[in-house]
């Protein structure tokens, strides 16, 4: 069988929009309602950026130092009304603090040539970036702006093919625990290729466990010779430089392959922290018609996903489990509260998704050209002002005993070298360096109760950052053979 390939060619230049918005993005850091709100009382995001530019020029300051902070307030203004919300002066107060840093962070551009921060933001052309304005954006993120305390994404940054974001009208979204067992390893392969088989989009965070499990289950799907093959999207954390985990990297290049696409909301050299991923699962959520929790334990990032559905009115559903297992009490807690309702199926899914239908197609050749073959005139217009080249690549790292190696330019945190010494002991003892096995061990060294989820995210976010390896289930510590010498 031929290999479906419908990723483009050449990866389209993002519009003036899009980088516009990219920029706004590097400046926040993180969605950020306040800026949401002064977009909306612009015209476009390039006014509000060139505001921004003019906030920070010497010239700007000398002659006319209140007119663009003016111009800014008067955007928040009408944007908080046009969302519902009459602005206060303590929320203008909190808008001029963000304001501020929104600045500082823009000024770390200001000396940057516009085809230099191009590259850097398409990570030389690798990535493509797409705005509301754009023919493949998915309109349902929109929803996310229901409420005057959430914000939706500026902009998406994506590896793979545009069109999976609208292959689909009514997608499937299919999350569950990272440690999830054999049942809901089984339930989420199995949904996520029959939503396929049926031409449906699958939506997941590409995590260990559930997460891959779905992922695999779509792309199962192309191999077989219907014509209603629905593909698979994976929303990450971070930038798309630091997608993981590690072990799963030929997953995503499956995902890819495929006609699939991986995408954030966030710039290039944006590490996933914990807090991101429960950012993240609002952008699943969205992006989903229906949701399906497989497996979930008490406390789960799939119930972070399932509560963002339900604010938004997605359609919730729950594989129920034994409740003797306490991978299942998630999903059951769900049910039982009336969040959710029962899936009675993994494989017959044709009471909770719309018809079976072949992919939708909104591609127009003429959008597509290649980054690098994008004039400067192009650039130009783009990009009003000159900002400075971005920060590069963090350097490497060690801890104080100069064994272990990190990609970030900060030192280890107390947490991170708690979790190295306890894989260490687990080593001496004999005992397989799983999560849970890392847990009890932590349990008995210090007298404390640690948390199982609070370990597994621990772990992910060490293993981007080059200090652990993760196979099958189990930490394994990265060392150099030759101590790291200080500069100094």
């Amino acid at each position: 069988m031929t290999t479906r390939t419908t990723q483009q060619q050449s990866i389209s230049s993002p519009s003036a929009e899009a980088q516009a918005r990219a920029i706004l993005t590097y400046c926040i850091n993180s969605p950020d309602a306040l800026l949401y709100a002064a977009l909306l009382g612009a015209s476009s995001a390039q006014i509000l950026l060139d505001t921004l530019w003019q906030l920070n020029s010497e010239d700007t300051q000398q002659k006319t130092t209140t007119t663009p902070a003016a111009n800014l307030d008067d955007m928040f203004m009408i944007g908080s009304a046009r969302w519902g919300h009459r602005a206060s002066r303590h929320d203008l107060e909190k808008f001029h603090r963000s304001v501020s840093t929104w600045r500082n962070r823009l000024k770390s551009l200001t000396n940057s040539c516009h085809s230099g921060l191009l590259d850097w933001m398409t990570h030389h052309g690798d990535y493509w970036i797409i705005a509301p304005n754009d023919p493949y954006w998915p309109q349902q993120l929109n929803d996310l702006s229901i409420r005057s305390d959430w914000a939706p994404p500026l902009c998406l940054w994506g590896m793979g093919s545009q069109q999976a974001l609208t292959s689909c009208s009514q997608p499937l979204a299919v999350v569950g625990s990272r440690n999830c067992n054999e049942y809901g390893r089984f339930v989420a392969h199995q949904v996520g290729l029959h939503a396929a088989r049926d031409g449906h989009l699958v939506v997941s965070g590409g995590a260990l466990g559930a997460d891959a499990s779905a992922h695999w289950g779509a792309l199962s799907a192309q191999k077989e010779t219907s014509s209603l093959r629905g593909c698979t999207v994976a929303v990450f954390a971070g930038g798309l430089n630091h997608i993981g985990p590690l072990h799963n990297q030929q997953l995503f290049q499956a995902i890819k392959r495929e006609g699939g696409a991986l995408i954030s909301e966030l710039y290039p050299e944006t590490i996933p922290e914990a807090r991101r991923f429960l950012l993240r699962n609002r952008i699943i959520a969205g992006l989903a018609h229906t949701v399906i929790v497989t497996q979930a334990r008490y406390r789960s990032g799939a119930l972070n996903t399932a509560t963002w559905a339900c604010e938004l009115g997605r359609e919730v559903y729950a594989a129920p489990g034994s409740i003797d297992t306490p991978e299942n009490t998630g999903c059951n807690r769900l049910i039982h509260n009336g969040k959710a309702m029962i899936l009675i199926s993994a494989t017959d899914l044709h009471e909770i998704t719309h018809c079976s239908h072949e992919e939708v197609s909104q591609a127009r050749p003429e959008d597509t050209y290649s980054t690098s073959n994008a004039s400067n005139e192009s650039d130009e217009n783009n990009f009003s002002k000159e900002p400075k080249k971005p920060p590069h690549s963090a350097t490497k790292t060690h801890s104080q005993d100069q064994r272990y190696v990190s990609v970030s330019s900060k030192p280890l945190t107390d947490k991170q070298e708690e979790l190295l010494r306890m894989l260490d002991l687990c080593s001496r003892q004999g005992i397989d360096p799983t999560c849970e096995n890392i847990v009890a061990v932590m349990n008995k060294s210090d007298g404390k109760t640690h948390k199982l989820h609070n370990v597994i995210h621990l772990a992910g976010e060490m293993e981007l950052l080059g200090l652990v390896r993760i196979e099958n289930s189990m930490l394994y510590p990265m060392r150099q053979e030759q101590p790291i010498q200080s500069e100094n």
